[in-house]
């Protein structure tokens, strides 16, 4: 393993150089086919790639649409909360709304904004207020972007499958929930502080919910709203 670099300066520019670095980008592609598809998902992509060993064989699962999660907080300064069991971890999760925003290609953030408030309103009922974008995850190393929503490659980023976060700010109930019949959904409510302390104690571990709820605390959004 080589050394440790270390980075100072503008350390958003030197580590995406490093990111696109080519020594430091994945085993070069031999073969890729498509495999097996999984209901709701996508289909498993199958590639072999020459490393050090010798060819091996990677799994990837490529998903077909958009995803998204929500930061809502309500009118009366309240976070909008769901449980929802998830065949992925046979066990009911602690979420944000929102998910699947759909297959629109060339999707532009107002466009992930607009379709996350729609998702959103669908499975709360809450809606209007005002929305913010506020950056991504990027959910598993195994997921694959499907080439009609995401951008094929971005060092550090890859290929992988982004998770975008939006901020719903005043947002009030407006409609009753829409869900479908597959859907099982448990709205809740929460302040602020305890928000935090649900990250804190790894009560709400979904990885783009945590990083959307830092993203907001970066961005100034959560104290701000506290101050409201």
């Amino acid at each position: 393993m080589a050394e440790p670099i270390w980075v100072c300066g503008d350390v958003v520019t030197e580590v995406r150089k490093l990111l696109a670095r080519s020594d430091l980008q994945y085993w070069p592609l031999m073969t890729s086919e498509q495999g097996p598809e999984i209901n709701y998902f996508g289909h498993i992509q199958i590639e072999t790639r020459e490393t050090r060993k010798g060819p091996d064989k990677f799994y990837m699962l490529a998903r077909r649409f958009g995803w998204a999660v929500a930061l809502v907080i309500t009118d009366k300064h309240q976070v909008l909360l769901n449980i929802q069991p998830k065949p992925g971890l046979v066990s009911a999760s602690l979420e944000m709304p929102a998910g699947g925003i759909g297959k629109d290609p060339k999707r532009t953030k107002e466009d992930i904004i607009r379709l996350t408030c729609e998702q959103t309103l669908r499975e709360t009922g809450y809606g209007e207020g005002r929305a913010y974008y506020l950056g991504f995850s990027i959910i598993e190393t195994g997921k694959m972007y499907d080439p009609a929503v995401e951008e094929p490659y971005e060092p550090g980023v890859g290929r992988g499958l982004k998770a975008h976060c939006v901020l719903i700010r005043e947002a009030r109930k407006i409609a009753d929930p829409q869900l479908s019949a597959t859907d099982k959904i448990q709205s809740l409510f929460v302040d602020i502080p305890n928000l935090l302390t649900l990250v804190r104690e790894n009560v709400l571990v979904e990885t783009s919910a945590v990083n959307c709820v830092a993203l907001a605390l970066l961005q100034g959004y959560i104290s701000s709203a506290i101050a409201d």
